[in-house]
């Protein structure tokens, strides 16, 4: 999708009001430009504004290009900075690099076309920066929910493995809560696959026996006698192949 430029306000600070009436009259008809004739005049306007990008001229009177891109820095840091300027003077070159973080060095007098490349591809660095910044923020809350919910899941898989808010599932926990208080033996019954073993666990868990361990064994997996033998145990020669005395699980 192509981008609308006008969506990113431009500052443009230049103390020379030609230049500023070339900027208007050149690429007001594609660019948000705000423009200001002096550095002060300019801190003003990212002050009330949210600029993509910053023109500044790199001397001016009362306040140079340089200082007033560097406190540019701490109200917008976020914005992309291009310097204009028809003198070669390297030390503020590397001063204005250093201290603003600048996007572009332009000379006077510019090439027209090549200006508005220039701040049509600053613009769109912006809008990606802040895209991937969104982007990044979106990411870091997806994560957040994503923590509370694995956090809300294991609380809710740690309290007995129940999970519900239905009227039934309450009163199966409040049945849980008051049968674990008491030490008799209880009987579970139900279809195949209703929870038994989750009610068992749960009674258990909220139980005084909680410490020890819980054994969960499927009788309909042995025989009679295997089973007999795995509940309650044997004594060495009880039958063929009872080398030994064996405990049961009870």
């Amino acid at each position: 999708m192509e981008l609308d430029y006008r969506r990113f306000p431009v500052v443009v600070v230049d103390d020379e009001p030609d230049i500023l009436r070339a900027f208007t009259f050149n690429y007001g008809d594609e660019f948000a430009l705000l423009t200001a004739d002096s550095g002060a005049g300019g801190l003003q306007l990212l002050q009330a504004h949210d600029p993509a990008v910053i023109v500044a001229d790199q001397r001016m009177p009362a306040m140079s290009g340089v200082e007033f891109l560097a406190r540019s820095m701490e109200i917008r840091p976020d914005a992309n900075r291009i310097v204009l300027t028809g003198y070669t003077d390297i030390d503020a070159i590397v001063r204005a690099i250093n201290s603003s973080r600048i996007y572009r060095y332009v000379t006077k007098p510019w090439e027209s076309e090549e200006l508005r490349l220039t701040l049509r591809r600053a613009i769109e660095a912006f809008h990606l920066a802040r895209e991937n910044a969104r982007l990044v923020q979106e990411l870091s809350r997806a994560n957040q929910r994503l923590a509370a919910e694995n956090t809300d899941l294991k609380e809710a898989s740690d309290s007995h493995e129940i999970v519900g808010d239905s009227t039934a599932i309450r009163d199966v926990l409040a049945m849980v809560a008051r049968v674990a208080a008491s030490p008799t033996t209880v009987l579970i019954e139900g279809e195949t696959g209703t929870g038994k073993e989750l009610a068992a666990r749960a009674i258990h868990a909220a139980s005084d026996r909680r410490d020890r361990l819980f054994v969960a064994v499927n009788c309909a997996a042995f025989s009679e006698g295997i089973l007999e033998s795995e509940l309650f145990g044997h004594r060495r020669g009880a039958f063929t192949g009872a080398v030994a005395d064996r405990k049961g699980l009870f």
